[in-house]
């Protein structure tokens, strides 16, 4: 195994090629996200908060222009979970783990994960029961 490579459980992680591989298939990773799956990679098994990803991946000089809101972080790991669901299969989006109120991990066996989990009826934007709904309703 080359340098540039990390073994996480059946992920095959290659940061030069910008690859995530399991079982044969391969999947691409925009440059942000390959970053940001580095750093969980770094210390699998361990959660890394969402403030130390943020401050690794969106704090430096951008050309005049605005930084990212922190939920960035939210985001690209969302699309990194779906592009392993979609590439590698079904379960793969389950390596990255969601600690609440700490940040993100990489795990070696996969957790079931929703990747775009569905609110349930009468709720609002932030996920809060919209009462207005209900009321309206009946």
């Amino acid at each position: 195994m080359s340098e540039d490579k990390v073994v996480v459980g059946p992920l095959t992680i290659c940061e030069k090629e910008r690859t995530v591989s399991a079982g044969g298939k391969s999947v691409k990773l925009h440059p942000k996200e390959m970053l940001l799956l580095a750093l969980l990679a770094g210390t699998p098994e361990v959660a890394v908060e969402k403030t130390d990803l943020y401050m690794a991946l969106c704090t430096r000089e951008r050309g005049g222009r605005k930084k990212p809101a922190p939920k960035i972080i939210d985001v690209w790991i969302c699309t990194m979970r779906k592009k392993l669901e979609d590439g590698l299969g079904r379960g793969f989006g389950g390596h990255i783990v969601t600690e609440f109120s700490v940040g993100y991990m990489l795990c070696a066996k996969a957790k079931p994960v929703d990747v775009f989990p569905k609110r349930p009826k009468n709720h609002g934007p932030e996920g809060i029961t919209c009462r207005m709904a209900v009321l309206a309703s009946g």
